[in-house]
């Protein structure tokens, strides 16, 4: 931490010292950024004129009387004399929660049950608490005494029945419920009860059950958010946004509930409204990236590629290797036709997010566009290593890359691996048979074939060939071939199909919808030209006709695999996540050996909150596939959520046995074992790892930088030699480079490897610029440093984090003015930021002391229990002549921190300055006779001889 002595006219000084975190805003930089602490000053003379009890029964009748600011002041006076009352520290609790402060009330409770206050007392206002707080767990493991009075008890199960139905425990919440009595408490019964019906896929009674609950109280915030979110679940659309509305209007704060409704606007393309949420949420301050996404995402659903673009940019400014702000700004440059940038933020996109298939695909097909074929097989082969989807989706796309480059037996060896990955696959296996047949293998491409139905005829092999020519691209050929296929066959339906997808690949999609509906018309039967009908009308934007084909499918052939998930997908896209588990469901009743709708159902669950759902449809689904190593990586995937990482290892070790050559399972068993705090196997399994595939750049990666992490350099070296060697150029290994030689003491290499880490301009992050900045003052450049933050800034205006930074930098060198305009820009930016508004008020202390008052006051309104700022208050108002105030306000920080030197040292001075001289005497020779050094003990000495 940087620290700066702040020298003042009178008799004190302010420290640069750590801050307290406050009970509201004070952000996680506050723990090193912040510097001006004030002169924090306490009366004895007023402190001493009450009595403990003086204080709690002024704060009881207060509490009585409905005024809870006041009562707090009294209760917080009192601890000050008992800071371990476990008493005061529960009515205070119940004071916060009275003032919708949730968080510090929980704080107090939790601080009076440790003091030993009777269970009965603390359990249920401790449960209120955990339950504003979102912390169910808490609720769940929780003890009902059984000394509690009736109505509380009533209460306290009822507060337990939603908070088990939130993580979806029914019978524990069933449980609950049944010992809920008649009351108040009929709002929380039937929460609980929307929470259990919704789990159950019956989302009709849980809006029901919803808005049972707001006839009762119509002011609960959050059923409201939950009703918005179910009525767009089912499709209510109009319904969500009135629900989302409403939560609004009972918490104006909640971002959340802002961009839900945005959401739904866009759905509904009411753009105009969409982006009133997303400009509210930007004029709010909301400076998170996804508020940019939100609005780049609105953009594209209306085709403003470039308004899109800088939208997606926007995000990316403050927190460059933001994933999905770079897959936006990728498609947003597809859209515009500039390949370059869309090739250039698709691969940083991937290289944040391996798995994106998505990402993935469209770059390989914009290589593709460009004829860039071995840039495109180089790139998947990169790519294939750490992706950590489908083993088989690297493989097929490889094969498919391989044949369009003219490498037939590649191409067959590569799909060959994606159709073993896939046994399930009609699709994989068909495509495989096409590429046996093309190479000249004639029976192995039949018996492939074979291997997917009955026996093969003439009239398959023709089919066959005409899908292989589809696949290559030669439609007019396919064309030809399918319509002699129709003269053969005229009452089949599948040469019309294959008609159709030749005219579609010519771009005569009128021609290509008659031959499909013909084909379905011919044979309602054959699902795969009604699959074909459907996804043209899905790729001409006829979604609605699409859903009706499908559905027909369906009602021909209940639980279809393949239309199933299609309408699954479909349902996802509309944001109904119950809809797509109904047809996943559906599917696997109907082949319940099928691993693909179990692996697609068990996603959904898992991204709907559902993660012992996820793990049923799994297990259940293990019972076909025991080994399969897909199957065991999901299930994995799934332990993680539900913070099982030893089971997480079983089944990754599992999958690894099976496919010992997968680099994705090694990896995935890596981070495995790290998640399950196992540093020796997570280095061991990323080492055999590079044993198998000694380039395999993210393992070791990853293998380096957990050596560097735990500062075992010498462990470390041969990897980072390693990484240097193959990878300089890579900004992220100059980066860990910079680390290692701070680790070292190093700071001139720190130095030249952060900038050699920040010299593209399109690969940098925030750390690597703050890294450099220190590194360059420890080398004694701290002009230098400041002139790096400085131009981090001029790029990233709105990066609070940074700006706080070189702030202190600036206090730090005695550039007081240019501090107080960087303060300055972020509490215009950002007018609740405690750190700066705290420094704000100290730097302005003696030179504007009236603005500094009013800086100080909002500092204290926005974090009343933090130490350092009561401080700085109580400076401001010394300068200000009013050291009574600051008496007061002194001697609740000294409650708070009551072995900092600086505020005994401060108190001692406000005693002074409020006639209260022996009492700062005595103080200030406390202080100097217990503490041989502290940075005040100069000023102290001095006091003491003039007092």
């Amino acid at each position: 931490m940087v620290t700066t002595r702040h020298t003042q006219k009178g008799p004190g000084i302010a420290p640069v010292r750590p801050g307290v975190p406050p009970n509201r805003r004070l952000k996680p930089l506050a723990l090193a950024v912040i510097l001006a602490t004030g002169l924090s000053l306490a009366g004895c003379d007023q402190i001493g004129s009450a009595s403990e009890q003086d204080y709690l029964d002024r704060a009881q009748t207060l509490q009585e009387q409905g005024d809870y600011r006041a009562a707090r002041i009294e209760y917080r006076n009192a601890l000050q004399l008992n800071t371990d009352a476990p008493g005061t520290r529960h009515s205070l609790g119940v004071v916060y929660l009275e003032l919708g402060n949730p968080e510090e009330a929980r704080r107090q409770l939790e601080r009076a049950q440790s003091l030993g206050i009777p269970e009965a007392q603390v359990t249920l206002p401790l449960a209120e608490a955990w339950f504003a707080t979102d912390r169910f767990a808490r609720i769940r493991d929780q003890q009902v005494p059984e000394d509690l009075a009736a109505d509380e008890r009533s209460r306290l199960h009822a507060l337990r029945a939603v908070a088990f139905a939130a993580v979806g425990e029914r019978e524990a919440a069933e449980a609950e419920l049944a010992r809920v009595g008649a009351g108040d408490e009929q709002p929380l019964k039937a929460l609980a009860r929307a929470h259990l019906w919704m789990a159950e896929g019956d989302a009709e009674q849980a809006i029901a059950a919803l808005e049972q609950a707001l006839d009762l109280q119509p002011e609960l915030g959050q059923a409201w958010s939950l009703l918005g979110e179910y009525r767009r679940i089912t499709g209510d659309l109009e319904g969500a946004e009135e629900a989302f509305s409403r939560a609004i209007e009972v918490r104006p704060g909640s971002g959340r509930d802002h961009m839900a409704r945005a959401m739904v606007r866009l759905n509904t393309g009411d753009y105009e409204g969409a982006r009133s949420d997303v400009d509210g949420l930007k004029q709010g301050g909301s400076s998170h990236p996804g508020v940019h996404y939100l609005d780049g995402m609105l953009l594209m659903e209306q085709e403003r590629f470039s308004d899109a673009r800088a939208s997606f940019e926007q995000a990316l400014a403050g927190n460059r290797s933001y994933s999905p702000a770079l897959l936006g700004l990728g498609l947003a440059h597809r859209s515009l036709g500039n390949l370059e940038q869309a090739e250039h933020n698709l691969n940083r996109h991937v290289q944040e997010s391996p798995g994106s298939l998505q990402g993935i695909r469209t770059l390989a097909a914009i290589y593709l566009e460009q004829e860039r074929v071995q840039d495109a097989l180089r790139f998947v082969d990169r790519v294939s290593r750490d992706y950590t989807g489908d083993a088989g989706d690297m493989a097929e796309l490889r094969g498919r890359l391989l044949l369009a480059a003219g490498d037939a037996e590649g191409g067959v060896a590569a799909l060959r691996e994606a159709a073993a990955a896939r046994p399930g696959s009609q699709e994989m296996q068909e495509l495989l048979a096409v590429a046996l047949l093309q190479g000249g293998e004639t029976e192995e491409g039949l018996d492939v074939m074979r291997a997917t139905g009955d026996a093969v005829t003439a009239q398959q092999v023709d089919t066959t060939m005409v899908l292989y020519l589809l696949q290559s691209g030669r439609y007019d050929e396919a064309l030809e071939r399918a319509r002699g296929l129709q003269e053969l066959q005229p009452d089949e339906a599948a040469p019309l199909s294959l008609q159709g997808a030749a005219l579609m690949g010519l771009g005569r999609v009128d021609e290509a919808r008659t031959a499909f509906r013909e084909g379905v018309e011919l044979d309602p039967d054959d699902t795969s030209v009604a699959m074909n009908l459907a996804s043209l009308e899905l790729q001409a934007g006829n979604r609605g006709a699409a859903r009706e084909v499908l559905e027909a499918i369906q009602e021909r052939q209940p639980g279809h695999s393949r239309s199933a998930q299609r309408l699954a997908n479909m349902s996802l896209q509309d944001g109904d996540p119950q809809g797509a588990a109904r047809w996943l469901r559906a599917a696997i009743e109907s082949q319940p050996e099928l691993l693909p709708p179990h692996l697609m159902l068990a996603q959904v669950q898992l991204q709907g909150g559902q993660s012992e759902r996820a793990l049923e449809t799994l297990q259940a689904a293990r019972e076909h596939h025991p080994e399969n190593a897909d199957l065991l990586y999901a299930l994995a995937d799934v332990q993680q959520s539900l913070n099982q990482p030893e089971a997480a290892v079983e089944s990754l070790a599992a999958a690894v046995e099976q496919a010992p050559d997968n680099a994705t399972l090694r990896l995935a068993l890596a981070r495995a074992h790290a998640q399950a705090g196992d540093e020796a196997a997570t280095e061991s399994t990323l080492s055999e790892l590079l044993e198998r595939q000694p380039d395999h750049y993210q393992a070791r990666l990853l293998l380096a930088r957990g050596l560097v992490n735990q500062e075992r350099l010498d462990d470390a070296s041969p990897h980072l030699e390693n990484l240097q060697e193959r990878y300089e150029d890579r900004a992220e290994i100059q980066a860990l480079l910079g680390r290692a030689a701070v680790q070292r003491d190093d700071p001139e290499a720190a130095v030249r490897h952060y900038r050699a880490a920040l010299a593209s301009p399109d690969d940098q992050r925030r750390d690597w610029v703050h890294e450099l900045a220190r590194a360059q003052r420890a080398v004694g450049e701290a002009e230098a440093g400041q002139a790096t933050l400085a131009a981090w800034l001029e790029e990233h205006p709105q990066d609070l984090a940074t700006r706080h930074l070189y702030a202190s930098q600036q206090m730090a060198s005695g550039d007081r003015s240019g501090a107080i305009d960087s303060y300055r820009l972020i509490v215009e930016q950002d007018g609740e930021d405690v750190i700066a508004l705290n420094n704000l008020a100290w730097s302005l202390r003696d030179s504007h002391t009236d603005e500094a008052l009013g800086y100080a006051r909002r500092a204290a309104d926005l974090a009343p229990e933090a130490a350092p700022v009561l401080d700085t208050l109580a400076v401001v108002l010394i300068h200000a002549g009013e050291p009574a105030e600051a008496v007061d306000l002194l001697g609740r920080a000294s409650e708070l921190a009551p072995e900092d030197p600086g505020i005994q040292y401060h108190l001692a001075w406000a005693e002074s300055e409020h006639g209260a001289r022996d009492a700062a005497v005595e103080r200030l020779q406390r202080l100097l006779d217990g503490r041989d050094e502290f940075p005040q003990r100069a000023d102290a000495e001095a006091l003491l001889e003039r007092l």
